[in-house]
């Protein structure tokens, strides 16, 4: 199974690991060693692709909030919109849509992220 990890430097004391949007975030000390981070992955690697699959399926079954049902072309791929309120801006990808978490569901805004996006 392929995933993507983001692994953040933190001033934090102890390592932890989280799934949000069918992303791994580890979250690691400054001064831990990057063999004790890979390791720590690799330990968890079951419970990670456990819950990927839960994730994978609530994308397909509908249980995140769909504001449109329009596609997007990325690449030839025809993508699904899933549009979220969020206290952050963020767009991504998975497999059949583009997921947008958006601070405002004005079209103006969702208009301006997508687009920044597209054109990074």
């Amino acid at each position: 199974m392929n995933y993507e990890i983001i692994i953040r430097r933190k001033k934090i004391k102890r390592l932890n690991m989280r799934i949000r949007d069918g992303i791994v975030y580890v979250s690691a000390p400054f001064q831990l060693p990057k063999s004790t981070i890979d390791n720590f992955i690799k330990k968890h690697t079951p419970w990670i692709e456990k819950n990927l699959k839960k994730v994978s399926a609530k994308i397909d079954k509908g249980k995140y909030e769909r504001k449109d049902n329009s596609l997007i072309y990325i690449l030839g791929r025809p993508l699904s919109f899933i549009i979220r309120n969020s206290n952050i801006d963020n767009v991504f990808e998975t497999d059949n849509y583009l997921i947008v978490d958006t601070t405002s569901l004005k079209y103006e805004h969702l208009n301006t992220i997508i687009y920044k996006y597209l054109y990074k």
